[in-house]
């Protein structure tokens, strides 16, 4: 495997493919410092990007008061940064140390990260649903819309929620614009109803945030969306690796393997959201 030139340092070479391409797509519009503790990466003007400021670490302290106060001590000359984020791929928490903390307020979860040369639609979309890369700020503005209607139940105040995704997908519009690649939409009639992102460098492409309206999945339009952002990626760079990351056990994860995605390895991440979003 090849990987990217994004840092250097210990805990980069430690890491694996799913936090390389983390890494890849922040690049632009964040800063990366090695500390005494992990990688800082603090990804600039977006302090409530959770999983834009974090530490990358080869492995957590078994108290969360330290992990805490170690992450307070890393990012101390940065402002407004409330909440606590670590991702590591070392190995999962054991059970007691899970348990303090989610005691502490965090959330313990794993990923796992997915590959194939090139991926497959398993079943043919329904008529009437037309793939293309999005162009237009409406096109965009429907992203927004169709992600806060996927996401917004799992927030406890949705409308912080609202401003995170639309700062969030300013961002990834400004991904496309430098060429890293696209945000695809599937459409029917003028009608948004599945969406992606995907962005590659160095011959390694990662998608981002695969969602598709509640009306309109189970019907081959998501698998269909993976396949043709791949091959219109592939056109226009050489690619020989696509990535992508799903919580473990999820469906998505059951649909990416059938789209001939492999599991290559899992990371882990522990986040304790700012008190008033806890």
């Amino acid at each position: 495997a090849h990987w990217l030139p994004v840092t250097t340092g210990p805990i980069f070479e430690m890491t694996g493919l799913g936090i390389k391409t983390d890494l890849m797509l922040l690049r632009p519009f964040a800063d990366f410092d090695e500390t005494d503790v992990g990688l800082r990466v603090v990804t600039r003007g977006f302090p409530t990007y959770w999983f834009g400021n974090f530490l990358v670490v080869d492995a957590m302290p078994d108290d969360p008061h330290d992990a805490i106060a170690m992450f307070r001590s890393a990012f101390s000359t940065v402002p407004d940064i409330h909440h606590v984020t670590y991702v590591w791929g070392g190995g999962p928490f054991g059970v007691d140390t899970k348990a303090r903390y989610v005691a502490a307020g965090f959330d313990v979860d794993v990923d796992c990260v997915l590959v194939t040369a090139m991926p497959k639609a398993p079943q043919t979309p329904p008529t009437g649903i037309d793939f293309r890369p999005l162009m237009t700020r409406a096109d965009y503005d429907q992203v927004v819309a169709l992600q806060f209607e996927i996401g917004k139940d799992d927030y406890p105040d949705p409308m912080d929620y609202l401003t995170f995704l639309r700062q969030n997908i300013d961002t990834q519009h400004k991904r496309a614009i430098a060429g890293m690649g696209h945000w695809f939409g599937a459409f029917d009639g003028e009608k948004l109803v599945s969406n992606m992102g995907l962005f590659a460098k160095n011959g390694i492409a990662r998608y981002q945030d695969v969602g598709t309206d509640a009306q309109y999945r189970g019907r081959g339009i998501a698998s269909a969306l993976i396949q043709f952002s791949a091959q219109t990626l592939a056109a226009q760079q050489n690619i020989d690796t696509f990535v992508i990351v799903a919580m473990d056990q999820l469906n998505a994860h059951r649909l990416y393997v059938k789209c001939g995605f492999a599991v290559v390895e899992k990371t882990y991440s522990a986040c304790c959201p700012p008190p008033h979003q806890a």
